[in-house]
């Protein structure tokens, strides 16, 4: 089902979700692991890791403004990417069609989908494979 979680200082960490994942943390860290439908994550002051091992049903978002943002992809899942940072490099795994900077990335994996959106005020954003 769908998570809607928040808190005000501590980390927030959530596995197996078959849903909407919707998390806030205004001084933690969170981690989403095996999600199968969207993501909404924000922390202002921790880092964000998830996993996507299925295709995203619609667009996610993660953003941080104090740490490093590291997702996980299934080899097959498309989607539009959109990767920036303020303070450190983004790097992907994956072959992106578009345009590919040393602190930005904007542009198609497999072929495009639903957008995939990675931001960071002071840290990296990295794109792996699973």
């Amino acid at each position: 089902g769908d998570v809607n979680a928040h808190t005000s200082g501590g980390s927030i960490s959530l596995g197996h979700i078959d849903g909407l994942v919707m998390v806030k943390t205004s001084g933690g860290s969170i981690t989403v692991e095996e999600v199968t439908g969207t993501i909404n994550a924000k922390t202002s002051g921790g880092s964000i890791k998830a996993t996507i091992s299925q295709q995203p049903t619609g667009d996610s978002v993660l953003k941080t403004s104090g740490g490093s943002v590291t997702v996980y992809l299934a080899d097959d899942i498309a989607v539009d990417l959109s990767a920036k940072t303020g303070g450190g490099r983004v790097r992907s795994d994956f072959e992106v069609n578009g345009s590919v900077k040393k602190k930005s990335i904007n542009g198609t994996i497999n072929g495009g989908g639903p957008d995939l959106i990675l931001k960071t005020s002071g840290g990296s954003v990295k794109v792996k494979r699973l």
